[in-house]
């Protein structure tokens, strides 16, 4: 039976090829499936979100202790190729977990800017986002995030 790939607020899930084990998942062809023979099971967070907003500029950066929530940036002024980057203090993050990211709201032509994850440490996290696109991105995004457990270590 084929895999449906793993939605996140409608955006598929981009993982590595490999095959590579994680919990009770498995990591293959660019798609989280569970194992044979059981069920993805992805529980709510509701209550635990939290939200941040980034003041000074878009390098500057917040803090929010939450396994989910929304960081809404400084506005963007963000030359073409460019990238900038920024550190997420959240003590409920581990060295071992993984932070999945989406874009909720952006610059207009934000299907050219990208956030992603560049560092993930005890208590904290990085964000990069870059600008993949011809032209400077302006304006304010709006990111949201989620810390998988990962029970190791």
């Amino acid at each position: 039976m084929p895999y449906e790939w793993l939605h996140v607020k409608g955006a598929e899930a981009d993982l590595p090829q490999g095959g590579a084990p994680l919990g009770d998942l498995v990591v293959a062809d660019r798609q989280i499936k569970p194992r044979p023979g059981e069920t993805l099971i992805i529980n709510s967070l509701a209550g635990a979100l939290g939200a941040v907003t980034q003041i000074t500029s878009i390098t500057t950066g917040v803090t929010l202790a939450a396994l989910a929530g929304e960081i809404t940036t400084f506005a963007l002024a963000l030359a073409a190729a460019a990238e900038a980057e920024f550190v997420v203090t959240n003590s409920k993050v581990g060295a071992s977990d993984v932070v999945v990211l989406n874009v909720v709201s952006g610059p207009a032509d934000n299907e050219h800017v990208v956030p992603h994850v560049t560092a993930i440490a005890n208590g904290s996290f990085s964000i990069a986002i870059s600008n993949l696109g011809a032209a400077q991105a302006d304006g304010a995004m709006v990111i949201r995030f989620l810390v998988l457990k990962a029970g190791v270590g």
